[in-house]
């Protein structure tokens, strides 16, 4: 979510939620990442570098 500065000032935050997905009549347990920004080259990095983080793969057990 991208905020408009005038707004909302300049910022960043981000966090993880449990959520359920609904696949048919099943739903199944999942994880969001929520990223809310103000769009600056610096948080635009950030960005970045956390959804990096969050679509590697999770080492093995």
């Amino acid at each position: 979510m991208q905020q408009c500065p005038r707004e909302f000032g300049h910022g960043y935050t981000s966090f993880e939620q449990a959520i359920e997905l609904a696949v048919g009549d099943d739903h199944r347990p999942a994880r969001e990442k929520i990223i809310v920004l103000t769009l600056t080259q610096a948080t635009a990095r950030r960005a970045e570098d956390e959804l990096r983080v969050w679509f590697a793969p999770a080492p093995p057990t």
